[in-house]
């Protein structure tokens, strides 16, 4: 956004240099000076409005570790339990602003179809890694050690997808205190990230 700010102040500067004369070319150039530090101000404005990167995300995506397989299952897994506990605290407090049993009843019935939802994924994630040809019971055999890290990536990705469509539904527009535990995460990770 910034570069295409940048660019059309540019242009408009251009422009106003070559159809004006000198004193009003000037005059022009001044003008378009304040205007480009105006438009650089509301742009820091919006880039301090626009919503932070959610805490889960952060920690989770500025995480090092050796990438050995099963230091990624333990990764994967953390980041999906995050964030079913995340839609949990949500659909909780979601129902909290609902008067009607009835539409409490939905939102518990959303979540069951999401559970359903991350079992069906357990078993389709691992098709990448393993024989498609053989029955699913005796195919987890066949997939090797990223099944556990694509299993619980597939999870992940449906619990943060369910949070975003559960924000999206809150009654009334109003910020979200995640219960996500960045220091309990790295605790919890710690033994196997050495």
């Amino acid at each position: 956004m910034k570069k295409i700010l940048c660019t059309v102040c540019a242009s408009a500067l251009m422009l106003g240099v070559t159809a004006c004369g000198t004193g009003e070319r000037t005059q022009r150039i001044v003008g378009l000076e304040a205007e480009n530090a105006n438009l650089r101000v509301q742009v820091e404005e919006l880039k301090k409005s626009a919503p932070e990167e959610n805490p889960i995300d952060r920690f989770f995506g500025g995480l090092e570790y050796d990438g050995t397989t099963l230091v990624m299952n333990v990764v994967a897994g953390c980041q999906a339990n995050a964030w079913e506990a995340e839609v949990r605290h949500l659909a909780e407090e979601l129902k909290s602003q609902l008067p009607l049993q009835e539409d409490r009843d939905l939102v518990d019935a959303y979540i069951f179809a999401v559970e359903e939802q991350v079992q069906r994924m357990e078993v389709m994630a691992i098709y990448p890694v393993s024989d498609v040809s053989i029955p699913e019971p005796e195919r987890i055999n066949s997939s090797g050690t990223l099944r556990g890290v694509l299993s619980a990536e597939g999870r992940s990705g449906i619990w943060r997808d369910t949070f975003d469509q559960l924000r999206w539904v809150l009654p009334f527009e109003q910020d979200y205190v995640f219960v996500f535990d960045a220091s309990g995460a790295e605790e919890e990770l710690s033994e196997w990230m050495t």
